[in-house]
């Protein structure tokens, strides 16, 4: 990917091209209703994240571990789903 603008702008940061990239960026976030992710994938960017994670919409994590949903400063929802992936996909 190219530095597309598009994911910075979402987030109020300035830089990027405005590009192909950029373009299909802005479509994909534009059309995702939701986010699933894997624990292992979660756990690593929790931190990094902080309270502004790009999402700009619900995140699903997948996980076996039980935890209440965690809502950033900016309204994305963490939302850990151990009943499976299909019960995360319903949602």
């Amino acid at each position: 990917m190219r530095n597309p603008a598009s994911p910075r702008q979402r987030q109020g940061v300035p830089g990027g091209e405005e590009n192909r990239d950029s373009e299909l960026v802005r479509e994909w976030s534009g059309a995702t209703g939701a986010v699933v992710t894997g624990r292992t994938a979660y756990d690593p960017g929790e931190e990094f994240r902080g309270d502004d994670p790009p999402f700009r919409t619900p995140v699903l994590v997948l996980t076996h571990r039980s935890r209440p949903t965690l809502v950033k400063e900016c309204g994305t929802a963490f939302t850990f789903v151990t009943d499976g992936i299909h019960s995360g996909l319903d949602r």
